[in-house]
């Protein structure tokens, strides 16, 4: 079970995972931490999303 836990923790589905990146030594105050961590991973999705779409096209396209 503590394999699962750490494994959530690693994915970037995790709010755990953005705040450790935005934030490595939890300097911020923890409020300002979330904020960023929610915008880090937000951007991570929407930019994902970006490249799934340009892949989709070129693949209807023919070009890939």
């Amino acid at each position: 079970m503590a394999a699962t836990v750490n494994m959530r923790r690693r994915s970037p589905a995790s709010l755990d995972y953005w705040l450790e990146r935005v934030d490595p030594d939890s300097t911020m105050p923890y409020a300002e931490r979330v904020k960023r961590a929610t915008n880090a991973r937000t951007a991570y999705y929407e930019a994902m999303t970006l490249k799934m779409r340009k892949a989709k096209a070129a693949k209807n396209r023919g070009g890939l």
